[in-house]
Order: C-alpha cells, then structure tokens, then sequence
C-alpha cells in the first residue's frame, strides 16, 4: 500500500458533520495521538512497568506495541488533516525526502532553514 491508497481509504473511515467539525476534531486527534506516543515514552522511560515487576524485554515489548498503536493513530490523523486540505500525503512524502536528501548531499542535514517553496 502506498501514502495515497492509504489516504483514499483513511477518509472513507472519517465521520464528521462537516468540514468545519472536521479540521476541528482532527487536529485536536493529532495532538492527542502525539500526547499518548509522548506518554508511553515517559512511562517507558521512567521504568514503570520494570518497577511493577514487569522484565526489561517485557516493558520495551509493552513500549513499542502501544508506539506502534499510537503511530497508527497519528498517522490517520495526518492523512485526514491534509485531506481536508487537498494535500496528498504521498506528495508531502516524496517532498521531505528529496528534501533531507538536498540537504545530505549538501551537507546540511540539521539545517532548520525551511522554505515556504511546497507549491
């Protein structure tokens, strides 16, 4: 499956009154989505399965299930989020590859000098 058949079947799972309501929900579910990878993390980092007397191999296997759980969440929320606004999420893909592969091959990978260039 490539970004636009995912895009194309992540809106037929949406169900919003409009698209006002949409862009609402979707970016508040973004943040959201973002937030529980966030706190996984910390809870992850913070050992507190490990101290619950879960093992190592256990809690980092109960850390990447939920990064994994989550990951799918945001990227749904993504695609939504740039369906509402015609953007192809395969396009922004490609975009930020051949961006960071510019800035490789330039010797500026860490370069925080964006442009507004998306066209």
């Amino acid at each position: 499956m490539n970004f636009t058949d995912y895009q194309e079947h992540a809106t037929s799972t949406a169900d919003f009154d409009d698209d006002d309501q949409a862009l609402d929900c979707v970016l508040a579910g973004l943040t959201g989505e973002l937030g529980e990878m966030m706190e996984a993390w910390k809870k992850y980092r913070r050992g507190d399965d490990v101290k619950a007397g879960m093992s190592e191999i256990g809690a980092f296997r109960k850390f990447k299930a939920k990064t994994i759980l989550e990951a799918g969440d945001v990227l749904w929320y993504l695609s939504m989020y740039l369906y509402l606004w015609d953007i192809d999420l395969e396009r922004v893909a490609l975009m930020n590859l051949n961006k960071l592969s510019e800035r490789q091959a330039n010797g500026v990978l860490h370069s925080s000098g964006d442009t507004d260039e998306a066209g």
